[in-house]
């Protein structure tokens, strides 16, 4: 029975991606393959010159990350200054000795090292940005900088070790180089160690492309926006290799846009710290090919980027930019710009609706503009629509709003993998406050207990079969056997409620209907489920605070909301218990958690009362 899932779910991955993975692979165990034999040096020098600019930017406030103190995930602050020992994990403070060795050599899992995430986080060269914003003013920060880079390079010789492992890491640190070089007005004249780093980085990353685009995520177009960047900047300093780059990355950005973005504006990983990865790149893409004249893309790649602007827009909360922790998130940000925050996506939203739309999203104020302040995008006089009830049915997404509420609800629709075990899970926001919530993610990389905790069902607000998932886990990122919705009702809109509902079985044949009904000042939820063996667990993941519980009345209540449980069949387990919850990567805090147990088929009635 495993095998055949494993086929059905390889099959939807796509014949052609898997063929891409396969002939990745076989590459590296084949001493003939050019994988194996590219080879680099470092030119010695300056990176940057210490010259500033005398301008505007000078009043800007600047991202005080890495040059005042080393922050990982943009969370876990240690208060040091000095230089980073590149291979040491920053946790458990292991240093990983395989440095020195080629890095199609390393093991993409190695239990002494750990999260390899840890080590590649310092290289991602965020630092950079800090150092370039505070260089503005200061040259100081910027011999700070090239100190910093050369120390890099004397101990990441091209292609040895950890960090020219993963492709994306490699463009990211580009990317992040072109972007400073753009900052401090030195893309017209490079210093020539600076234009060989850029070379050194192209001829790691071109070589893997394939693989990258084989993952169907942000991989390829995180490379692709390299290569396009890397390129037409080779391409106009005159070296010649630049074209090939430049053709090649501009080729997979108009095909990722295309292939990637769905219809709604949805992004292959279901993840909404990924989707803004992904519009950050295609942000600073279109500032790169604008500030270079280089000729527009398609209408077609506008048009996905417009709607995908358009999804995030409509999640982001417009006085905090908070957003829902749906699917996988590794603390990925591209643009450390300003103090706005990770947390904060509404910088990211600026400027994609800036450049999509021509509108403005928010008005100025708390750091929404930092990107656009930094990057030079003129600001546009006319503002977005303020978001409303949606559907965005290609990702299955539903959003029902009402008032200062929003909930998220979440269907089973599945062009590309799901990275949660989250089938018709509820978010119900008030106020500018997630009160119902999802898990996030903690790691990739950590024992098996606690990664199957986050991304499986009991981190979601759904209901769990039988003390296991509603899809099987095949491996560390896949789950098999997706389920397709069914018994879909769309969005309904009326005066007074605003509902939706959706139904699923999963493959051992359990079945979920969920109907979600958002009305003035009660959230109704009602789950009918059936063909399960012994036990059915509701979760409902509350936001932190005071809540006391009535088990006699299957009552949950909070100064602001009562939880009301209704159930056709006898409740076993009426419980408040502890949960966990991570905001960030590598960081879990524990949050309360209201489960209810039935051993039958029923109907349940949630109930959320609040005052409208």
């Amino acid at each position: 029975m495993n095998k055949i899932i494993k086929l059905r779910t390889l099959y939807k991955l796509g014949v052609l991606n898997i063929l891409r993975v396969v002939v990745y692979r076989l590459s590296l165990k084949l001493k003939f393959s050019s994988i194996r034999k590219i080879k680099a040096e470092y030119r010695d020098g300056a990176f940057f010159y210490g010259s500033t600019r005398d301008d505007s930017l000078a009043n800007l406030s600047a991202f005080d990350g890495w040059n005042r103190q080393r922050t990982y995930y943009s969370f876990h602050k240690i208060d040091d200054d000095s230089m980073p020992e590149w291979h040491r994990h920053p946790f458990t403070n292991i240093l990983a000795t395989n440095y020195q060795i080629p890095w199609w050599q390393i093991p993409d899992f190695d239990p002494e090292v750990g999260d390899i995430k840890s080590i590649w986080e310092s290289s991602r060269f965020d630092w950079v940005l800090g150092f370039v914003q505070h260089g503005v003013s200061s040259p100081k920060d910027i011999d700070y900088l090239n100190q910093w880079l050369a120390d890099w390079c004397n101990h990441n010789q091209p292609y040895l070790g950890f960090n020219w492992k993963c492709g994306q890491e490699a463009s990211i640190r580009l990317i992040h180089l072109a972007i400073a070089a753009s900052i401090l007005k030195q893309e017209d004249n490079p210093k020539p160690a600076l234009v060989r780093l850029i070379e050194v980085h192209l001829t790691r990353i071109e070589p893997t492309i394939s693989y990258a685009i084989a993952q169907n995520n942000n991989h390829g177009t995180s490379e692709a926006a390299a290569l396009y960047i890397g390129g037409s900047w080779l391409t106009r300093l005159g070296i010649s290799s630049g074209q090939k780059y430049q053709q090649l990355g501009g080729k997979w950005l108009e095909d990722r846009a295309d292939q990637l973005i769905l219809e709604d504006g949805t992004f292959s990983q279901y993840s909404i710290n990924y989707h803004r990865l992904m519009l950050d790149t295609y942000s600073v893409v279109e500032i790169w090919r604008s500030k270079n004249q280089l000729p527009q893309f398609s209408d077609t790649l506008y048009k996905k980027l417009s709607l995908a602007t358009d999804w995030l827009f409509q999640f982001t909360n417009k006085k905090n930019g908070h957003v829902p922790l749906l699917g996988s998130n590794d603390g990925a940000r591209l643009l450390p710009l300003g103090n706005s925050g990770y947390s904060d996506f509404r910088p990211s939203v600026q400027l994609a609706c800036a450049l999509f739309f021509g509108r403005l999203a928010y008005s100025s104020g708390g750091g929404v503009d930092d990107y656009l302040d930094w990057l030079e995008v003129a600001k546009p006089y006319s503002d977005m629509e303020n978001p409303v009830s949606k559907s965005l049915a290609f990702g299955g997404y539903e959003l029902l709003r009402q008032k200062d509420c929003l909930v998220v609800f979440n269907i089973p629709k599945f062009k590309f993998r799901p990275c949660q075990s989250d089938l018709l899970h509820v978010d119900f926001w008030y106020k500018d406050r997630n009160i119902l919530r999802d898990g996030g993610t903690y790691s990739y990389n950590c024992d098996e207990e606690t990664q199957s905790y986050f991304s499986g069902v009991r981190s979601h607000n759904s209901i769990q079969f039988d003390h296991r998932d509603q899809m099987p886990k095949l491996s560390r990122f896949l789950f098999g056997d997706w389920p397709e919705a069914s018994e879909l009702e769309p969005l309904k809109v009326t005066s007074n409620n605003i509902s939706s509902a959706a139904a699923y079985k999963d493959y051992l044949g359990a079945y979920h209907h969920r109907s979600v009904a958002l009305g003035r000042g009660v959230l109704t939820v009602i789950d009918t489920i059936d063909g399960f063996k012994s036990s059915a667990i509701l979760r409902w993941r509350l936001q932190p605070g005071s809540w006391s519980i009535d088990i006699k009345k299957h009552c949950l209540i909070s100064n602001e909301f009562t939880v009301q449980i209704e159930c056709s069949s006898q409740i076993e387990r009426f419980e408040l218990v502890s949960g966990e919850e991570s905001h960030f990567y590598q960081h879990k805090t524990e949050l309360p958690v209201l489960e209810i147990e039935v051993k039958s088929s029923c109907t349940m009635i949630s109930k959320l009362e609040f005052m409208p």
